[in-house]
């Protein structure tokens, strides 16, 4: 019994404190149910949210990117547009060097081929690579047609020169025919311009609908502004002859004779008023009914001159230019004329005029670069 005894005496353990009971009111069920939801709905909507913000920033980059290769087209379009113009300039006003038409024919074809391979190099859209495919075929035949001029024009005669159709005829040594069968590759350029890249071009812009927002200039869709080939004329081997005729003749068809040959620009007043025009400044001219222009022509070379073309443009900011001209019969070397030069038509009043003046080249004249002066002037009554 004291064993018994001893065992109740001995200390128990405490007991852990119990847990204060929950304050406030405790969820229901249905309080829970509706929170799971409102979490669910809030990561769907941010979900919805990441879905169609990333659809929006694609759809964004979509039409960048359509907006990009337009203006890059357009880029590339207007210098190939530059590119004709000096080239049927070159072609239509020769010159009177052989050297310098080749040199400037052979830059040209540079630039066309620069134009190349920066059309090769644009960021194209997936959408757009069909259409990109036909504006390096254009400016491809367009480069083509040029190398194919300027190996005519390096050769003199045309032999050992393709041209653009694959023909092994006698255009192979008339350099005329051989330059008229160049032509036919701007005439193809302008075909797959107007015929395939810009159809396509467009037709995939309104595909996407993006029409509205990818605005087409109408410098890539005006097509009689825009192609390359001026005048189907020059497909005409007699017409390219006509026109290039006249090359190391000053624009003659009669041959220079030997020795130094050459005129230049002097002095220009407009008359009655004694107004001398100078480069770089803007001269106040009265006009009246016998408004005229003294040019001064000096005889550089050692040879006498006939027949010397003196010829006036003035243009204004609108309206066609007035086209002026007369003709010296003779001048001896060392001498100076004057040339008067009558202003037969009204030019623009109170406007600002761009006036050029330019002494014509003579048979076997090289050096040009004074026979040209262009001044500026307001004309007034």
């Amino acid at each position: 019994m004291s064993f018994l005894d001893e065992r109740d005496d001995q200390p128990r353990p405490p007991r852990p404190p119990r847990r204060p009971p929950p304050r406030g009111p405790q969820a229901d069920p249905q309080t829970l149910l509706v929170r799971r939801a409102i979490a669910v709905g809030g990561g769907l909507l941010v979900v919805l949210l990441l879905f169609f913000g990333i659809r929006g920033c694609q759809a964004s980059q979509k039409e960048q990117g359509f907006k990009d290769y337009v203006r890059d087209t357009e880029e590339l379009v207007a210098e190939s547009d530059q590119q004709s113009a000096a080239l049927f300039d070159l072609l239509e006003n020769p010159g009177n060097s052989e050297v310098d038409f080749t040199s400037n024919i052979n830059g040209s074809k540079v630039q066309a081929e620069q134009l190349v391979d920066r059309a090769k190099s644009l960021d194209v859209p997936d959408e757009l690579k069909g259409a990109q495919s036909r504006l390096e075929d254009t400016l491809e035949f367009r480069r083509d047609g040029l190398d194919g001029i300027a190996s005519v024009a390096s050769s003199g005669t045309g032999a050992d020169t393709g041209d653009a159709t694959g023909g092994t005829t006698d255009e192979e040594t008339d350099p005329n025919k051989q330059i008229a069968a160049q032509m036919q590759a701007f005439l193809t350029s302008d075909v797959i311009y107007s015929q395939r890249f810009l159809p396509d071009l467009l037709s995939t812009i309104e595909e996407e609908d993006l029409d509205q927002d990818v605005p087409v200039p109408a410098s890539l869709t005006d097509l009689e502004t825009i192609q390359f080939l001026p005048d189907i004329d020059w497909l005409d081997p007699s017409f390219v002859g006509d026109t290039l005729g006249a090359i190391g003749t000053g624009g003659s068809d009669e041959p220079a004779t030997p020795g130094l040959h050459g005129n230049g620009l002097g002095t220009v007043t407009v008359q009655p008023s004694g107004t001398q025009l100078a480069e770089g400044s803007a001269a106040q001219i009265p006009f009246t009914e016998d408004t005229s222009f003294d040019i001064e022509i000096a005889d550089q070379g050692d040879q006498p001159e006939s027949d010397v073309v003196v010829s006036v443009e003035i243009a204004g900011s609108s309206g066609e230019p007035i086209q002026l001209e007369e003709t010296l019969d003779a001048i001896n070397p060392g001498e100076s004329k004057v040339v008067n030069v009558p202003l037969a038509e009204t030019p623009p009043i109170g406007d600002s005029v761009d006036i050029t003046v330019k002494v014509e080249p003579v048979p076997g004249e090289e050096k040009t670069d004074n026979n040209e002066a262009t001044f500026t002037a307001i004309f007034s009554r």
